[in-house]
């Protein structure tokens, strides 16, 4: 589906919200870990073929032991938001 896929995560510098990719994505025990947009994510670049919202893409995790999870991800519409800076008194 795509020419390379990275671990992403967003982060704030300078007032902006930024994505970096991240090497790895920590998985406590007993807690559930969340890929969401505006947060830790996968980015798919150069993609081979256009994704249409709505359709299912399948995608294979890979664990730090060795094991592998298949499954499908939804293809959402990236939704742009603009962030405001808002100056805090003190």
């Amino acid at each position: 589906m795509a020419k390379v896929v990275e671990l992403h995560t967003h982060t704030m510098e300078g007032g902006m919200m930024r994505m970096r990719p991240v090497e790895k994505i920590d998985l406590p025990a007993g807690k559930q870990v969340a890929l969401q947009p505006g947060g830790l994510h996968v980015m798919l670049i150069g993609l081979k073929q256009k994704l249409v919202p709505g359709e299912r893409i399948p995608l294979t995790l890979l664990f730090a032991d060795g094991s592998e999870k298949a499954l499908e991800a939804p293809v959402r519409k990236l939704q742009m938001r603009m962030m405001q800076n808002k100056k805090m008194s003190h």
